[in-house]
């Protein structure tokens, strides 16, 4: 008699109807833009059918909550959804001034991350349905000829992501206002109006961004066929694409190998856009915005706006927002969260920004496409699912491949991602769940593997790669790659690589440089608010701090002492400053071992049991 029961087959769970809510929305709803269309989910399809939601006016933004956040970034969405976990009746609004979450370096991601998906976001199987596998870390020191390489190969310890930025962050951004989080792009914060000195409620100031509320007139048929025919074939998509979503904070020091609207000839298409912009854009007629005449906040205003492109949903144009005179509203919460990344918006009010002592980091980085085809001679296991990094005396560089979703209009994207929402909601398991390619046929999106390569060298070795004189983004990159021959050949000689010119669109350029990154703040906590992520500081991207080991960590514990305070009165401000200050300092130490080691292969090969013997202590 045979006593091993029978294999049980597992029974396959019914999928649910996708919905394609927000491409019939923009079907039914031309005139809305983009924020307006994301902020529609904060409401449910019932409540916009039975007209109990003006989304066409500017949004209805609460009098009060339990936590308000300023800025949209990954560290405050990671927050938000930290604090429904842990109190799923809390109240939370976030704010961000942005039309929508834009374009962002800090890409790679860590095993933190990971687990903190599998337990907040969504699991491993459905992650992979937007971003491409990362597993673990490889790095190849090249020597000061640049032609020998030592390996060091950490492959296998890591299982987590590559993030395109801004996707990552509409994901949970549908994410947290699916948990009841009140998330409105088009909404800035203004720092300097906003009190958080009272005990009792923290009174925070914002604004409408009027490019966002309305879209006003648009330019002429002449206007419009110039820009249809100037744009590449990448670009050809409309306003809702991905593409055009820049971040109107503009606190980000990277530099653009572009023409700025004020420097615009009027010759080229982008600047007839900008005259017409400048010369007919009108200001809202939302009844809920009080314009009046302040030389102060004008100034203000015009800083936040003056480098915004818009591209709306009724024609593929961009839109510099004018000057808007408006006076700030306001909503009171009881605890404040600063994510609005260096920028730091309210942060700032109470405390400086300082540059550590010694040496300090700049990165200058681009995009390319690979072809996989080809093989890469020189670097072993150069296609190994990991974060590639190519080490010199000076610093270190990043190889990232991440799945592009560039060329997908955002309601598209919304609607893809939605339904994995929903299928992670209806209990689907990963193995049931259709493939990406299924899903992009289903919703109509593309995607491409791209590769983000980018260089970070110390400050004091800057003039090692460029000519008198130019200091330029592009400049700076290759002047790096061809003073290593190993790296020229790896990127130029072996053919494998194409450089993706203007890939996140014509306003952010191709070359990106952040200079002299790293930096603390002072003060990251006070009564009843805390500032996260890189509004407390930053390093340097050697081991993806910015996400994996400030942002997360910051949120995780903002979020723990949060919840507390509401709970019992008692405020977290201690705890979290003496977190920060030591957290952001072990950072700094690991950076220096490092760097160091990377100046000589004998140190180089001993390099992660001296990361992991003293740098890990000290974080």
């Amino acid at each position: 008699m045979n006593n091993h029961s029978e294999l049980s087959v597992p029974s396959v769970k019914p999928l649910p109807e996708p919905k394609f809510r927000f491409t019939k929305l923009q079907k039914q709803r031309p005139d809305l833009t983009v924020a307006q269309i994301i902020n529609s989910n904060n409401y449910s399809e019932d409540e916009i059918a039975n007209g109990l939601v003006k989304l066409e006016s500017s949004p209805a933004i609460p009098e009060s909550a339990d936590i308000v956040v300023a800025g949209a970034g990954i560290a405050s969405l990671m927050y938000a959804l930290h604090i429904k976990k842990l109190m799923p009746e809390a109240s939370v609004v976030i704010l961000e001034k942005s039309s929508a979450p834009t374009y962002k370096i800090g890409e790679s991601t860590l095993s933190p991350f990971s687990r903190f998906s599998q337990s907040h976001i969504l699991p491993i199987p459905y992650m992979l349905r937007l971003f491409n596998l990362k597993e673990g870390l490889d790095f190849a020191l090249l020597d000061p000829n640049g032609t020998d390489v030592h390996y060091q190969d950490i492959g296998g310890l890591d299982f987590s992501f590559q993030l395109e930025r801004k996707v990552s962050e509409l994901l949970l951004t549908l994410k947290a206002q699916r948990l009841g989080v009140k998330i409105f792009y088009g909404v800035g914060v203004d720092g300097s109006e906003s009190d958080l000195a009272s005990k009792d409620f923290k009174t925070i100031s914002f604004i409408f961004s009027p490019s966002v509320i309305t879209n006003s007139s648009i330019p002429t048929k002449s206007v419009k066929a110039e820009v249809k025919v100037a744009m590449t074939n990448k670009a050809k998509r409309q306003s809702m694409g991905l593409k055009f979503s820049l971040d109107s904070r503009r606190a980000t020091p990277v530099d653009r190998d572009i023409e700025s609207p004020k420097e615009s000839s009027g010759k080229g298409f982008l600047s007839k856009i900008f005259n017409w912009a400048r010369n007919n854009h009108e200001r809202p007629s939302s009844p809920d915005i009080n314009f009046e005449q302040n030389e102060k906040f004008n100034k203000r205003s015009s800083q936040i706006q003056s480098r915004t492109i818009l591209f709306d949903a009724t024609a593929a144009v961009a839109a510099i927002a004018p000057p808007v005179v408006a006076k700030p509203m306001q909503i009171k919460a009881k605890i404040v969260g600063d994510g609005t990344g260096i920028a730091k918006t309210l942060a700032r009010k109470e405390a400086t920004t300082e540059k550590f002592d010694g040496i300090n980091f700049t990165s200058y980085w681009a995009y390319f496409k690979e072809d996989m085809n080809i093989p890469e001679k020189i670097i072993q296991d150069w296609t190994y699912p990991a974060t590639n990094h190519l080490c010199i005396a000076e610093g270190w560089s990043w190889w990232i491949r991440l799945i592009s979703w560039e060329s997908t209009e955002r309601p598209l994207l919304m609607d893809y991602i939605t339904y994995l929402l929903d299928l992670y909601d209806a209990g689907v398991p990963g193995n049931q769940i259709p493939s990406i390619g299924s899903l992009c046929k289903t919703f109509d999106c593309t995607y491409e593997y791209i590769v983000s390569v980018g260089f970070v060298v110390r400050d004091d070795t800057l003039d090692n790669f460029h000519p008198p004189g130019k200091t330029d983004g592009k400049t700076m990159f290759w002047g790096i790659i061809e003073k290593y021959p190993v790296a020229e050949k790896v990127l130029k000689s072996s053919g494998r690589y194409t450089l993706l010119e203007k890939y996140y669109g014509p306003t952010l350029g191709t070359y990106f440089t952040r200079k002299s990154m790293s930096y603390r703040q002072t003060c990251v906590a006070g009564d009843s608010w805390f500032a996260f992520g890189n509004s407390a500081g930053f390093t340097s991207p050697l081991f993806s701090p910015g996400i994996n080991c400030i942002g997360l960590p910051f949120s995780y514990l903002a979020a723990e002492l949060s919840v507390n305070q509401l709970k019992t009165g008692e405020s977290g401000k201690e705890e979290f400053q003496a977190f920060a200050e030591k957290h952001i300092e072990g950072l700094r130490t690991v950076d220096l071992i490092l760097y160091n080691m990377f100046r000589d292969p004998r140190f180089f090969m001993n390099v992660f049991q001296v990361y992991y013997s003293n740098g890990l202590a000290k974080v």
